[in-house]
């Protein structure tokens, strides 16, 4: 038969026969049952306790406490006992208290508190109230100290105010048979509660299928046995089960889910964990909770991401459904959002709860719904900061599979220990979404990392914007193993290669010139297999940090040659622009390809301009005049030429080196711009200073092959070639007249060399001079570990042109008796050194033979010092070579000089010379002049000297933060008459 109890808020129908009648309740929808509390409680008992009284049911009869819910915010509502009488049935005992749900509920610990007969839930300024009280009147009550069956007397009127927990306890007495409850709602909705399955709550649930270890008997490791009866009852439950009992089955589940050992069939679990990301997409609130529970709460420790079957994950990066549920459950299991009452207290630590949200978030930004993708990006950076992953994942996996090395997160922050975030995971659309929401996230450097982590995986059309949100963060690489650096070879498309280009571009690269991570990147990005956009983009690059990162702080620096065997990579980059940009447009093909390389203003024009521009800045003269060459001959390069030679703020002495390098029959259509540069210089100079225009010019002439221009040439330029020839071998008029009268090629190259060699015998007279010095700076780093001294690191060299007083050379009277003895060398009256007149004649050379060269600094010692690897991509291939920033080359000190050399001492020349000009000690300090600089010059052509030396001195025990140290002087002397 069936009883029925009339509540005001519902009816309770006991089924004590095959009975199926349910009354209706008049209003429901703030209450609901929640049977969790059976997994460590016992809610059916013979006895129940109140007020530290047990109280015994009659025979037959049991009580049953029925844990439920309600909604805070559903004040005011009343509930009471005396609503439920009838003949057949006790009806409720009372309205038992329970405690906020913040975790497992323990009833034995209430034993002492009462069973109320009216429960009031009343709002209240900030979280609403629940009074309770009792009314006088018999009841039965068994203190512990009497025998079962007495009746006790009703206590005293008790009434208490408290907060409301959210969570209270109905106490029933039901027939020991009942194995149902069903509960009828206001709306005809019915909810039935199994006592059978409340009873075995607390059991332990069978162990699923397993899978044996790998043996004699074979490698395969299949499962074994089926899946037991009750716990597929229970799995089933879930799903087909009513609200309370499946949010108890989830429960249960994941109670055993952390009790399984370690060889459960993984298709079992992949299909169990799929079942509960459907359970959490269930439009029922307590089901969803539990199965949040399910994931959050930490296995052993392990990250959601390190237990749940990849399988499931797979499907949730793809089920979009699942995708909007868990995105929700996410909000209400962190507490963003109000979720109802079954999302309080859930189970879960801080650390799992974030886990599961970001795993998640990560696996939802993988997919490609916009909507859902703003949600999780939105979600996953108010997460943050989290650690990055280094490693590159492999495609079309779920996120969150095995971890890789992390990077990002302080380690002292307990978001450290979350799961890296593979952004490599993520779908273009939800890169694109993060990079929108970058300018919102605080200055951090965890910011900093996550944007460098983004621009290789950036599409193209993001570049910019990405470019210029490193730049206003003021991002500054970290080293040669910057992610910004070590990522170009895991880029796939031509748009990751320009966006990484790009954001470079925006980047202060420094000295990392010269790493070999970003060798890598200017050698694929300019080679024949690269886009003709990212080989633009990449000059353009290296045009940038020539002009601005690595700008020459010398405004007119000394023209130098590069011996053949060394190899800067930002020279050889810069010197390589015209076939790299060739290589490009011959990929487009045909006529038009051609015609663009040589048309006025096209692209390879522009960006050959612009990197000759940044050699001849660097004093590169040579370099910039094979550049030069290397372009197509015509009216096309002879604008080019007669461009760079009148750049703004022109380095004089190098434009008229490169001047020099153009006077030969390769190049003679650029002859005309290059004399009228010459003319004009020569019209603007005074004439005691005159001999720094030859000097400078002798840098990039060859004597022979200038001669041979002046054959070929006709009418004024002919004549304006033979006057730079006469005028830098210092010919007298009888030179003149025997170089004129010899016809043949041989008889003028024999002419010169026996004009060069009188020049170097008959040396006395007035010389200009200016030296070239050397310096690094000292850069100070972290302490070192042993010394406890910070660590010194050098800057790249730095050559400072610095005008000298002119000097004499005084030949002894006896020369020409004995071609053996001194001469003078002479700072007014004071003496400088002695040298002595050459004795046979020299080779009459290219400047290569005679100028300081240049050699790449001995790489293991400066690149272990600035932090660098050492670079072998850097250097041509199949050449052995040094590669490395240029620095000036020492020649050996002759304490006696020998035939066409002299040895001076410098140090007086650059005393004068700094105090004369106070500027010069900015760059070279007076303190740093020694007593005495001994330097030997040779004689290189026509009278002309140069020579370099070491700069002596000892380093400071403790080498200060920009200390300045001169290395190399270099000293050029030219005749002034």
């Amino acid at each position: 038969m069936a009883i029925h109890v009339h509540w005001k808020w519902a009816v309770v129908c006991l089924t004590l026969a095959a009975s199926d009648r349910a009354a209706r309740a008049e209003e429901s929808a703030w209450l609901y049952v929640d049977l969790t509390p059976a997994m460590n409680n016992d809610l059916i008992t013979p006895s129940i306790r109140d007020e530290g009284a047990t109280v015994s049911a009659e025979a037959d009869r049991v009580f049953l406490t029925i844990p439920f819910r309600y909604d805070l915010g559903a004040a005011p509502r009343t509930l009471t006992r005396s609503a439920m009488r009838a003949r057949e049935f006790r009806g409720v005992w009372g309205i038992r208290l329970l405690p906020e749900p913040l975790g497992p509920i323990d009833l034995a610990l209430l034993d002492e508190d009462p069973l109320y007969e009216r429960w009031e839930l009343k709002p209240a300024a900030g979280r609403p109230t629940v009074t309770v009280r009792n009314q006088t009147g018999p009841r039965g009550a068994e203190p512990d100290s009497r025998a079962a069956g007495g009746r006790g007397e009703r206590r005293p009127l008790r009434s208490m105010t408290i907060p409301a927990s959210g969570m209270s306890a109905f106490v029933v007495e039901i027939t020991n048979e009942s194995n149902r409850l069903t509960w009828t709602w206001a709306n005809g909705e019915e909810e039935t509660i199994d006592l059978s399955a409340i009873r075995k709550a607390r059991e332990p649930l069978p162990l699923p299928p397993m899978t044996g270890p790998a043996g004699a008997e074979g490698p395969s490791n299949g499962p074994r046995g089926a899946v037991a009866p009750m716990l597929m009852d229970v799995i089933n439950t879930v799903k087909n089960g009513s609200a309370a009992h499946a949010a108890l089955a989830v429960q249960r589940l994941a109670r055993a889910r952390r009790e399984w050992p370690a060889r459960v069939d993984p298709a079992f679990l992949a299909d169990l964990d799929e079942r509960m990301l459907e359970a959490g997409a269930t439009d029922r609130a307590a089901v969803r909770a539990a199965a949040w529970s399910y994931f959050a709460e930490p296995l052993e420790g392990f990250a959601p991401a390190d237990w749940i079957a990849p399988s499931a994950l797979r499907r949730l990066a793809k089920d979009a459904a699942l995708q909007k549920s868990w995105l929700e459950n996410v909000e209400h299991g962190l507490g963003r959002r109000e979720g109802g009452v079954f999302w309080m207290g859930l189970v879960g630590d801080e650390r799992s709860r974030r886990g599961l949200a970001m795993l998640i978030g990560t696996n939802v930004l993988s997919g490609t719904d916009a909507a859902l993708i703003d949600a999780a990006g939105d979600l996953l950076l108010s997460l943050g900061p989290w650690p990055i992953a280094r490693g590159e994942a492999s495609s079309g996996a779920a996120v969150g599979g095995a971890g890789s090395e992390a990077v990002g997160v302080d380690p002292n922050d307990p978001r450290a220990a979350d799961k890296p975030v593979e952004l490599s995971r993520f779908s273009p659309a939800a890169l694109e979404a993060l990079m929108k929401r970058l300018p919102a996230i605080p200055d951090s450097p965890w910011a900093t990392d996550l944007i460098r982590r983004l621009v290789p995986l950036a599409p193209a059309k993001l570049a910019d914007a990405l470019a210029q949100e490193l730049e206003r963060r003021r991002v500054v690489l970290s080293g040669p193993e910057d992610p910004l650096l070590t990522a170009w070879g895991s880029l796939r498309t031509d748009g990751q290669r320009l966006a990484m280009v790009t954001a470079l571009n925006r980047l202060y690269v420094g000295e990392l010139v010269y790493s070999e991570s970003f060798a890598r990147i200017w050698r694929d990005a300019t080679g024949p297999a690269a886009s003709s956009k990212v080989r633009e983009a990449t000059v353009r690059l290296l045009l940038r940090i020539a002009s601005e990162d690595l700008a020459p702080r010398e405004p007119n620096p000394f023209p130098v040659i590069v011996l053949l065997t060394s190899h800067d990579p930002l020279v050889d980059a810069l010197s390589e622009i015209v076939i790299r940009m060739k290589s490009a447009d011959g990929a487009s093909g045909g006529e038009q390809g051609r015609s663009a390389r040589t048309r006025p203003g096209s692209r390879e024009t522009e960006l050959c301009h612009a990197a000759a521009e940044q050699l001849l800045r660097r004093g590169l003269a040579e370099h910039a005049a094979r550049l030069v060459a290397g372009c197509p001959p015509g009216a096309s390069r002879a604008t080019h030429v007669e461009t760079l030679l009148r750049m703004k703020n022109p380095p004089a002495d190098p434009l008229a080196a490169f001047a020099g390098f153009l006077l030969r029959q390769e190049t003679i259509d650029c002859v005309k711009p290059a004399l009228e540069y010459l003319s004009r210089r020569a019209g603007a100079e005074p004439s005691d200073e005159r001999w720094r225009l030859l000097a400078a010019l002798r840098a990039g002439v060859h004597p022979g092959e200038l001669d041979a221009l002046g054959r070929a040439l006709k009418g004024a330029q002919a004549v304006a070639v033979r006057r730079w020839l006469h005028e830098l071998g210092h010919m007298t008029q009888q030179d003149r007249q025997r170089l004129a009268g010899a016809t043949d090629p041989e008889q003028r190259l024999e002419r010169l060399k026996e004009i060069d060699f009188r020049r170097g015998t008959a040396v006395e007279g007035r010389y200009g001079a200016l030296a070239v010095v050397e310096t690094v700076t000292a850069r100070a780093g972290s302490a070192d570990a042993e010394s406890g001294n910070p660590s010194i690191s050098w800057s790249l060299p730095t050559r400072w042109t610095i005008a000298l007083p002119p000097i004499d050379l005084e030949l002894p009277a006896d020369v020409h008796e004995k071609p053996d003895a001194p001469y003078r060398v002479l700072l007014g009256k004071a003496p400088l050194g002695e040298g002595r007149i050459a004795q046979r004649p020299g080779v009459l050379g290219s400047p290569a033979t005679f100028s300081i060269a240049l050699t790449s600094a001995p790489w293991d010692g400066w690149a272990t010092t600035n932090g660098l690897l050492r670079g072998t991509t850097a250097a041509p291939e199949n050449a052995a070579a040094e590669v490395g920033p240029l620095w000036m080359v020492a020649r050996p000190v002759l304490e006696k000089p020998l035939a066409g050399t002299m040895t001076i001492d410098a140090a007086p020349l650059l005393k004068r010379a700094i105090a004369q000009d106070q500027s010069i000690g900015r760059r070279v300090p007076p303190a740093r002049v020694p007593e005495k600089l001994p330097i030997t010059l040779r004689h290189a052509s026509f009278g002309s000297f140069y020579g370099a030396a070491d700069w002596p001195g000892e380093l400071p025990e403790s080498i200060p933060d920009g200390f300045i140290r001169p290395r190399v002087v270099m000293i050029v002397l030219e005749r002034m008459d």
